[in-house]
């Protein structure tokens, strides 16, 4: 039985959600016949939603005349599409809502939010008009889907609390590590300690605070001499950083000598200081828990599921300040909890965190699609 996987953009474009589309593709190759079957966004579509973001101040990101273009665009795929007894979407509750896909189709919908969790958390000041035609796109994909995969319980509470989606058709399933599996087991650090930071946005993943949590450690304290590697970011011409602040720039994980620069940090770093403003799902948390990184970060999104607070690492309060990330990072080191809570998060990489364990979930709920509509089509017959 073939599988259709949906997307805007073909799966092999890395650039697209840091290359994750592209992930769940390659497993899914493993595990069933798939396709990609890609419903770009027609040029005139384009055209028209600048000029409606343009003339409604680029406050308008989503209205009613995307919804009809959406809607011919899926209808130009469909006779393909309706080939396919199994539909695989991933966050496209766009082209999802807008399908008049056969009713017999069973659709697998993957989503690391819904837009009800991402209002006033990602999105803020949106027209009333954009939050109603989101929204109804959130709901009808969600109905429409036979299973429901989430990559978090936060997204999982939304599904059920805000669409009120009965849970037997929910499944929370992490996503795995981007990056080869090249871990190296850590030793408590004696003097210097290496902490590394990774995100392209400054502001969301908490540059900031983390550069002050550094700062702050090496200021109150001389047991230690702590060391951050920003990931992301190459350094600012406009500010004077001290030589322990180190920024590493943007890597590109499909470049084999960026790749090795990688894999080197996340290898020679001892622990991941992350204070992300807002979540949904971290695959840097992944790559973090899979080299054995002990995690300090907010309690926020969907970390919940990527971070086991005080075993893996410390998930702390949303109003902590540089202070408190110092204190813990402190408490891991001077309270012995480093070797253990290195072993954790190698742990929890190992048994959740991975793409093996997605492949091998995924797997059980394709194949129980494939057998209710093997039974359905027995049913016609009869």
């Amino acid at each position: 039985m073939k599988v259709a996987y949906i997307t805007r953009k073909s799966a092999d474009d890395i650039k697209v959600w840091s290359g994750t589309r592209k992930y769940i593709f390659d497993n899914l190759t493993q595990i069933c016949d798939v396709t990609n079957i890609v419903v770009p966004v027609t040029t005139v579509h384009k055209i028209v939603h600048k000029i409606i973001h343009k003339i409604t101040f680029n406050r308008i990101n989503y209205s009613k005349i995307d919804k009809i273009f959406e809607k011919r665009e899926i209808q130009k795929k469909l006779t393909e599409i309706n080939k396919y007894d199994i539909l695989f979407f991933v966050a496209q509750s766009d082209i999802l809502s807008s399908s008049l896909i056969n009713k017999d189709k069973k659709i697998i919908y993957l989503s690391d939010a819904t837009y009800r969790a991402m209002l006033g958390y990602y999105y803020f000041n949106v027209p009333q008009s954009e939050v109603k035609w989101r929204d109804f796109n959130e709901k009808v994909s969600l109905c429409k889907s036979s299973q429901i995969i989430l990559t978090s319980n936060w997204a999982k509470n939304s599904a059920e609390q805000n669409y009120k989606i009965t849970s037997t058709k929910l499944n929370v399933i992490p996503f795995g590590a981007n990056m080869p599996d090249e871990y190296k087991e850590k030793i408590t650090p004696l003097k210097n300690v290496r902490l590394l930071i990774v995100g392209v946005d400054w502001k969301r993943k908490g540059i900031d605070i983390a550069i002050k949590t550094v700062k702050l450690l090496n200021l109150k304290q001389n047991k230690y001499h702590f060391i951050l590697n920003v990931v992301g970011f190459k350094k600012p011409a406009d500010t004077i950083y001290p030589d322990f602040i180190r920024f590493q720039g943007r890597l590109n994980k499909n470049k084999k000598e960026e790749l090795k620069k990688m894999i080197f940090l996340y290898q020679n770093s001892d622990i991941f200081v992350f204070p992300t403003q807002a979540e949904c799902s971290a695959i840097s948390l992944c790559e973090a828990a899979m080299y054995g990184l002990p995690v300090v970060t907010y309690k926020t999104g969907g970390l919940t599921t990527y971070v086991k607070n005080n075993e893996s690492g410390f998930l702390l309060s949303p109003n902590s300040t540089e202070r408190t990330f110092s204190k813990k990072i402190l408490e891991i080191l001077n309270n012995n909890l480093f070797i253990n809570m290195s072993k954790q998060s190698r742990e929890l990489y190992i048994y959740r965190l991975n793409w093996n364990s997605w492949k091998e979930k995924v797997n059980n709920i394709i194949l129980e699609c494939m057998k209710e509509t093997i039974n359905d089509k027995e049913k016609k017959k009869n």
